[in-house]
């Protein structure tokens, strides 16, 4: 018997099997574990033979190509590089298959003993389209032009006959495709001439200002790739953007092909959905698969050209365990494949903009594509200009939306901030309602009638009476998005409002909806979150007020500023694209503050090197690694001594080039009934890292209930 490491599709690291033969690194399998059976890919036969008797056999080997070895080796490399199970990656990794098994399979069709007996036409042209490949019904009907019913009926009449045939066996020769858009300005083309000369594997950032026309690069880039027969992954941060970016590619890209070479892969897909595209995606043939984060582990084996959009959107990192970030996983598949990574952003992370100036692969886009600078922001100055009690804009905020709308044009406030406001309390006893498994206050929804915790979800309806002294009534402190949605429509009662937030697009169909009724004009003012900051482009939209634009000075996070220089940005970019006289207004209580100084000269640059400055000084990312931890139970004794056992182990033996900071009680000290403690690590290099956390880390058992939770390359620090 042969023995073998695989790897399932649960959150436990890789078992070992036996089967009476030899089994290749990626073929996938079903085996044993407890009372079920589950999926599993073979990584490669044992290091040291085990004894046969404790090993239980492989159930079965499925009749599906097998992963290729990089893919083996990108979970092995994530497992290791995340310190975490391989079973979660492998979890990601194959979702798809765990769809293809479960839908029913396509049926392939072939002439039947009645065909050519017809005389029409459509039946001939039918026939004839057949001849070439092995075709399912829908793929036949759209090659020949003819409707789904009139296969139907060929089938009936035994034209056509279906059988079982290879549901992977899709077309994987070249086809023809080229761009049909507008032409590229010289910018634009010497920067597809920069990255397409290449050779191997590269990283090519691609800093363009908002508008500067990326999308149309993208698409050139794409449409060489899928001329030569080859796959290409676009990352994008969120579902919605998803949506645009493959509604956008397919006005730009014109091919000759039976279907679309565009697909989406993403959470929101019916299973029928992900299965066919699992389908097409393994069959090697020529696609462009726009995907979000998960998108980054699927399996492609004819991988071309990888992109990454928004490449500085801290979506892409996971928050939950595996702590992976989907643009480090695209980097890493670029370099087994030997194939170029293109990140694109107007506001690069800093981690992607030290890399590329090092390594000289930082392209600059300054100007938009249709010829006029970006729009500069004016800061209004609350200190100066108060906004009225009660109230979230100031007066010439609501005079440049109303001289917009007048024109017939379309504005966007934004306000990060979900919900009616950030706190509720009663107005006689000043109870404020708490969730019971987080402790954290609850956040009022009006519009849904509902308290809801941002953490874990908990819901609760919005009292009437205090539900402790049974007598107060609820008052609303701050500013939510649906308070500001309150004012905005009484100033302007004669336009369409519509909020965008993740609470208000809970599905893709919704977010379609919603973009589509602002792109051909029928909303007047949109109020958004961060979920309208980036990547959309509306034609009509030319003025962007920003309802709180203030740092937090006070933030745990050292990336604070950069993200809110980020997203003030994006969320201004929106405006104008189209149009000149775009204007972007900044409500703000410290005008003075350096990062609005920057973002007012549009200098990105400068900001940067401010950034790195302070990074450098205090020995932060990217100029230090560091790895954070999150020591939780649920009895709060066992997560606190947790911490400080690995503290004592720190303390006890030094790692050359690596620090311990901690253990402190969280800022989020209380998860879903987890009590929770933090650590932080903080090394010189990699190797540093790593001998910390094999030292101080590992050695220590948790204690039963107790779980450590290890972040590398941490992007949250709640």
């Amino acid at each position: 018997m042969f023995q073998f490491d695989v790897a399932l599709v649960q959150a436990v690291p890789a078992y070992s099997y036996k089967h009476d033969r030899a089994l290749s690194p990626g073929q996938l399998v079903v085996v044993p574990l407890g009372r079920k059976e589950v999926l599993g890919v073979v990584l490669g036969p044992v290091q040291t033979m085990l004894e046969e008797a404790k090993l239980k056999e492989i159930v079965r080997i499925l009749d599906h190509p097998a992963l290729s070895p990089q893919d083996v080796q990108l979970l092995q490399w994530a497992s290791y590089y995340y310190l975490a199970d391989i079973g979660l990656f492998a979890r990601i990794m194959l979702r798809g298959l765990k769809d293809h098994l479960a839908a029913r399979k396509p049926k392939m069709l072939r002439p039947g003993p009645m065909a050519g007996q017809s005389k029409s036409k459509a039946r001939h042209d039918a026939l004839h389209a057949l001849s070439a490949e092995q075709l399912d019904a829908p793929s036949l009907a759209r090659k020949s032009q003819v409707s789904a019913g009139l296969i139907r009926n060929m089938i009936k009449d035994q034209e056509l006959v279906e059988e079982d045939g290879d549901p992977f066996a899709g077309a994987s020769d070249a086809f023809g495709v080229w761009v049909d858009g507008p032409d590229m300005l010289p910018a634009q083309a010497e920067l597809v001439e920069a990255i397409d000369g290449g050779c191997g594997f590269r990283t090519e950032l691609i800093h363009g200002v908002t508008g500067s026309g990326k999308t149309l690069i993208y698409a050139h880039l794409i449409a060489r790739m899928l001329a030569q027969g080859r796959q290409i992954l676009f990352l994008v941060p969120e579902i919605a953007l998803a949506q645009t970016l493959s509604d956008r590619f397919g006005m730009l890209l014109a091919h000759d092909d039976v279907e679309s070479p565009i697909l989406m892969w993403h959470g929101g897909l019916a299973m029928g959905r992900r299965s066919h595209v699992w389908r097409r995606v393994q069959s090697g043939a020529p696609l462009l698969l726009v995907g979000v984060r998960s998108a980054s582990l699927l399996p492609m084996p004819n991988l071309g050209l990888m992109v990454v959009d928004e490449e500085h959107d801290h979506s892409f990192k996971q928050d939950e365990a595996p702590h992976y970030h989907a643009r480090d996983i695209a980097i890493k598949r670029a370099q087994q494949a030997d194939v170029a990574v293109v990140l694109g952003s107007a506001t690069p992370s800093m981690e992607s903009l030290v890399r590329s100036q090092q390594q000289r692969r930082h392209h600059r886009l300054t100007m938009r594509a249709m010829g006029h600078e970006p729009v500069r922001p004016e800061m209004i100055d609350l200190r100066h200009v108060p906004v009225e009690p009660g109230h979230c804009l100031a007066p010439p905020m609501v005079a440049a939306v109303g001289e917009h709308l007048a024109r017939g044009e379309q504005a966007l406030l934004y306000l990060n901030r979900r919900g009616y406001a950030p706190l509720m309390s009663c107005q006689s006893c000043g109870h404020r309602p708490s969730c019971p498994d987080c402790g954290v206050r609850l956040v009022p929804h009006r519009r849904q009638h509902r308290l809801l915790c941002h953490w874990c979800g908990h819901a609760s309806p919005i009292w009437d009476k205090c539900p402790q002294c049974h007598e107060g009534l609820p008052a609303f402190y701050g500013i939510g998005i649906e308070r500001l949605a309150e004012e905005v429509a009484g100033l302007f009662p004669d336009m369409r409002i519509e909020i965008a937030s993740s609470d208000m697009l809970q599905s893709p169909a919704k977010a379609a909806a919603l973009w589509g009724d602002m792109h051909a004009g029928k909303i007047n003012i949109l109020l958004g979150t961060q979920v309208a900051a980036k990547g959309h482009d509306i034609p009509g939209l030319t003025m962007v007020g920003v309802v709180d634009g203030d740092p937090d000075h006070d933030a745990i996070d050292f990336r604070a500023r950069e993200r809110l220089y980020q997203a003030l940005d994006q969320v201004g970019g929106r405006a104008g694209r189209h149009r000149a006289q775009g204007r972007v207004l900044v409500q703000t209580s410290c005008p003075e503050d350096s990062l609005f100084g920057f973002l007012g000269e549009g200098d990105f640059l400068g900001f940067a090197q401010d950034e790195e400055n302070r990074r450098r000084r205090n020995m932060l990312p990217p100029f230090t690694r560091m790895a954070a931890l999150v020591l939780s139970s649920s009895k709060p004794r066992d997560a606190e001594e947790l911490g400080f056992a690995m503290a004592r182990q720190a303390r006890a033996l030094p790692v050359d080039g690596a620090s311990w900071m901690g253990p402190v009680p969280a800022p989020m000290n209380m998860l879903r009934g987890q009590s929770r403690w933090r650590a932080l690590l903080r090394a010189e290099n990699r190797k540093s890292l790593e001998n910390a956390l094999a030292s101080w880390v590992l050695p220590v058992k948790p204690p039963a209930g107790a779980r450590v939770d290890v972040d590398v390359d941490p992007q949250s620090f709640y």
